[in-house]
């Protein structure tokens, strides 16, 4: 399923310039979008994807804490999304996922064509759920197209920072996927907006946010 129904007006992206050898494209304007097949029809090729999918919790709580800030979707639309087509021949993909759907988000990876080489860990402060250990921990997989090395090979594989609202992850994060992944940018399932940027982000919670 590549088509969200945002409450947004969706941005024109201008004019794409796509590679003939599946690099990432010349140019791709910031922007918000609700459909990826809009990407894919103008040949839009991204060098790093940055993705928090809206995993389907089977656990009543916690799928009602995440289906409240924004709609969860079935594990076959999550595999179905267009990103492979996306994705440039030599490319990054930041995965976010929990420890409850761990080995799913590595399918999700296969599936969008991407090999599984590390992960980084956020560590929350804060006591978490869970009925064996208490979970204060979310995963950022990290999956390779091609051999694209990282741009800063000296980032440690952990980062501690609290929880924030709305199944929001902290900008910092983001501000690290730049430092070691290049451009151009494309977020799926992103919750706000960051002007003066050069990111694409798709998603249908995007919410504006000036600095």
């Amino acid at each position: 399923m590549s088509k969200l129904t945002s409450s947004e007006s969706q941005h024109d992206l201008g004019p794409q310039a796509a590679s003939l050898d599946g690099g990432a494209s010349e140019l791709i304007l910031p922007t918000i979008v609700g459909d990826l097949q809009l990407l894919v029809d103008r040949g839009a090729k991204f060098s790093t994807i940055y993705a928090d999918p809206p995993w389907p919790y089977s656990n009543t709580a916690a799928r009602g804490a995440a289906e409240n800030h924004y709609k969860t979707m079935t594990m076959e639309d999550i595999l179905r999304e267009p990103v492979n087509l996306l994705a440039a021949t030599q490319s990054h993909l930041h995965l976010w996922t929990t420890n409850a759907f761990l080995r799913e988000a590595f399918d999700v990876m296969n599936a969008w064509g991407f090999q599984y080489k590390s992960c980084l860990l956020w560590v929350k402060p804060q006591m978490g759920m869970g009925n064996y250990w208490r979970v204060s921990h979310e995963f950022l997989l990290l999956g390779v197209r091609g051999s694209l090395p990282f741009q800063d090979n000296k980032c440690r594989s952990w980062i501690s920072a609290r929880r924030t609202v709305h199944s929001r992850k902290p900008f910092a994060f983001r501000e690290l996927v730049e430092r070691v992944s290049p451009g151009p940018y494309l977020e799926l399932y992103g919750r706000v907006e960051q002007p003066n940027t050069t990111w694409t982000v798709y998603g249908n919670q995007v919410e504006r946010r000036l600095f």
